[in-house]
């Protein structure tokens, strides 16, 4: 299953699928990640036991409280606030997570058809009017490359 929480007026609302066909989408992680997730599982299986009948997770979310509830999206930003206060790296809100997510994979040189599915855009054309303030270089770039091609004989 494919869903989301989210919280109007301070309420949790109901759960709802997700946006559009491209909004559900498969992407691939990193090992280091992965881990992460099975052990965030173990440990979610081990609180399950633990509170037998009183589990409250009906729907298979990935993070809940100890009880099973949903963890409450507003209170998951401030936590994360506090934590990158605490670390001294730069401040962001975790609603910005996503489009930092893409401007990194923008600024290692992914391709914007990978950008684009990542974040489960309909189209890159949409992507591209989103993101492309960040690649001011894209130009430059493509003259230097033809150029590397021309000098380098290789046309």
């Amino acid at each position: 299953m494919r869903r989301q929480l989210r919280t109007i007026r301070g309420e949790l609302d109901h759960v709802e699928i997700t946006k559009s066909n491209a909004g559900r989408r498969t992407i691939d992680l990193d090992p280091g990640t992965v881990a992460a997730l099975k052990a965030a599982r173990r440990h979610q299986a081990e609180q399950r036991l633990a509170m037998g009948a009183g589990w409250l997770d009906e729907l298979g979310f990935v993070f809940t409280e100890a009880d099973g509830s949903p963890v409450d999206p507003e209170s998951a930003a401030k936590v994360f606030e506090r934590r990158v206060a605490k670390s001294g790296l730069p401040r962001i809100r975790f609603h910005d997570l996503r489009h930092t997510h893409a401007v990194h994979l923008i600024a290692a040189g992914q391709h914007v058809k990978v950008v684009s599915e990542r974040l489960g855009h309909a189209s890159t054309s949409f992507t591209m009017d989103r993101y492309g303030h960040v690649m001011p270089n894209l130009q430059s770039d493509a003259a230097s490359a033809v150029a590397a091609l021309v000098d380098g004989g290789t046309l």
